[in-house]
């Protein structure tokens, strides 16, 4: 649902608008309800990289894939959604600070943005040369700092590293650009004794590895964690694994769930004998050549294979690492992370497999259907602060909320939200 005319009238005209311009709020359809013995409250935010399907992103086809985002935002309690066009590339994470302003991150993209409690833009963040906004921020108001990560446009080594752009809370002047000290940085978060915060390292190159079907050429994949007054790295915890180290939450135990992706994959012509490279399908089949399994129509789409991954559980004191896993079939292409400090249980979506992995902390791991939860192609989970809820979206419509301890839907909210790769939560 569309929120405003505007853009098709200036679409037809042959432009956008060049600034975010707040949408109505208009009611979500909720349903559901069963068994809420808590309160719910707070609000939601999603933001969607498939800017083009909102009307104020209208245009021709070809100027208009990826280069525009919707930020959605959801009160809990009444299911009502305001929605906004932004002229910000590939939308990534969106989540509010403490002054009610909204932090927009691109992935990817030379923009990011901060926003206005009424959707207005009250800042465009443009990264410096050679480098490219991704992942998630994060607000130090003990030190009246925001933190956002970038990482090199294409790091070739370990020295390529990423950077820590530090903002005033109030004034979102920037103050500092530190390195961060491993290859490009994307989730942040805070360990419970609010001393320290750790990221994860994606720790990949931009190296073609002649004969080498992975997308990812993986050198320092990596757990960094951080002095929170100072921001100096403390501890690197360098993850033996061919794969990204990508999303991640703590847990009521002090411990670091986190998750990896890596894919095979094939875009060059079968012909090619530059390359020579083996058929991705070859990574997928048993010692009788035979597949395990099917593949996911998005994937396949992507051509972009998905290698069967744990989640991993890192104590960011002594870097100890247990793999959580169940089967292949359940956890293939990882998304987000989040931990119920209620339930004492950890949450983490794998979208190829259309998956919710569930992790009590004792390390117990199993996988629900998403589409059990009401729920296709899941990408976004995020918990419902003060509460045993978690809050699960597909990729374009529809968000579910989850009991954590039942592992039961309690309420659905029919919402389209363009393609999210997170959800965040506020307590307001």
């Amino acid at each position: 649902m569309s929120t405003t005319r505007r853009g098709f009238l200036l679409g037809l005209g042959g432009g956008v608008l060049g600034a975010a311009a707040a949408g109505a709020t208009v009611n979500g359809l909720v349903s559901g309800d069963k068994d809420l013995d808590f309160p719910i409250k707070g609000t939601a935010f999603a933001l969607g990289l498939y800017g083009q399907a909102h009307l104020d992103g209208f245009g021709p086809f070809w100027e208009r894939r990826m280069k525009s985002s919707v930020i959605t935002e959801i009160e809990l309690a009444t299911g009502k959604y305001k929605q906004t066009w932004l002229p910000m590339a590939e939308g990534h994470h969106a989540q509010r600070l403490p002054d009610g302003k909204i932090l927009c991150i691109g992935h990817h993209d030379v923009l990011s943005m901060v926003l206005n409690p009424d959707h207005s833009t009250s800042l465009i963040m443009r990264a410096p040369e050679g480098y490219l906004y991704g992942g998630h921020g994060q607000p130090l108001p003990e030190l009246g700092v925001l933190i956002v990560p970038l990482r090199a446009q294409f790091a070739k080594s370990v020295k390529d590293t990423g950077l820590l752009e530090v903002y005033d809370l109030k004034t979102l002047q920037k103050l500092d650009s530190l390195t961060s000290g491993g290859i490009h940085p994307h989730e942040v978060r805070m360990l419970p004794s609010g001393k320290e915060f750790v990221i994860t390292h994606y720790g990949e190159v931009h190296e073609y590895q002649p004969g080498s079907p992975f997308e990812f050429n993986i050198v320092e994949p990596k757990l960094t964690v951080y002095d929170s007054k100072t921001l100096k790295p403390l501890r690197h915890y360098v993850q033996d694994v061919n794969a990204i180290l990508t999303h991640m939450d703590v847990g009521t135990d002090g411990n670091v769930y986190a998750v990896l992706n890596q894919y095979v994959w094939d875009r060059t012509p079968p012909n090619d004998v530059m390359t020579k490279r083996k058929s991705p399908l070859e990574h997928f089949k048993d010692a009788w050549g035979t597949p395990t399994f099917n593949f996911d129509l998005n994937a396949i789409n992507d051509k972009q294979l998905a290698i069967p991954l744990p989640m991993l559980r890192i104590n960011p004191q002594t870097g100890e690492v247990k793999e959580l896993f169940t089967m292949p079939e359940t956890q293939m292409r990882s998304q987000s992370v989040a931990a119920n400090p209620m339930s004492k249980r950890v949450f983490s979506t794998y979208t190829h497999t259309n998956t919710l992995v569930v992790s009590d902390e004792g390390g117990e791991t199993r996988a629900i259907p998403a589409f059990d939860l009401g729920i296709l192609d899941i990408r976004g989970v995020a918990t419902v602060p003060n509460t045993p809820y978690v809050l699960v979206a597909g990729q374009k419509r529809g968000l579910s909320l989850v009991d954590a301890r039942t592992l039961q839907t309690v309420r659905r909210y029919d919402i389209p939200i363009f393609f999210s790769p997170h959800l965040s939560i506020s307590d307001v």
